[in-house]
């Protein structure tokens, strides 16, 4: 693989990261860790039980539950600790649209995640 090609998908898996980051600041409950580190570190467990309604405000009232858990799966994809297991962002984004399902990984001891 030319070393050139290598650089860029680190940064397309590292953009993909970011909007994952995003994504949970966005819908995230306002007590969230204020650093992206520790944020997907409090967050990761949740999702990957798919405990989506644990990481919103309490008070929040969503009509869209399955919007929520699209936007969920998406920041549980983005986030995977490898890289090379991140999806692409048109991958990210036919997810949110409910075009496609992600697979999640269920386990968090999974090498993948």
């Amino acid at each position: 693989m030319d070393p050139l090609d290598h650089e860029t998908m680190e940064l397309v898996k590292s953009d993909v990261l970011s909007f994952g980051v995003l994504l949970l600041r966005l819908f995230c409950r306002t007590s969230a860790p204020e650093d992206d580190k520790s944020l997907i570190e409090w967050a990761r467990p949740l999702m990957l039980k798919r405990k989506f309604y644990e990481l919103l405000e309490e008070d929040s009232e969503c009509s869209d539950m399955h919007g929520i858990y699209r936007v969920m799966a998406a920041a549980t994809a983005c986030t995977r600790t490898k890289p090379i297991s991140r999806p692409y962002m048109t991958q990210v984004i036919s997810l949110l649209k409910g075009e496609h399902f992600c697979n999640m990984q269920s386990s968090p001891s999974d090498s993948s995640t």
